[in-house]
């Protein structure tokens, strides 16, 4: 089970790599920044605001790392995700 100890959103000022998706940003990203305890051990990640906003529409409450990268079939963003579906 993993403790939250600090939450934010924040403007990167490096480059990061999006815990969720896998995918590079570039610094000055608005992006979600988690710090916490997870098997006993220290833990800091970053999302981007597409997988903040996906992980915010699960009742999941742990998220292992890429599991938005694992979600996407070939050619998919995960943007394409959120998008309502045609009908």
């Amino acid at each position: 089970m993993a403790t939250t100890l600090k939450s934010k959103t924040v403007i990167t000022r490096k480059d990061h790599t999006c815990f969720s998706c896998l995918r590079k940003f570039p610094s000055g990203t608005k992006m979600s920044y988690w710090v916490g305890i997870f098997e006993f051990d220290f833990c800091a990640s970053y999302s981007c605001m597409t997988c903040v906003e996906i992980m915010n529409s699960t009742n999941e409450v742990e998220f292992p790392e890429g599991f938005v990268y694992e979600m996407l079939n070939k050619g998919e963003t995960p943007e394409d995700l959120i998008k309502p579906k045609e009908e």
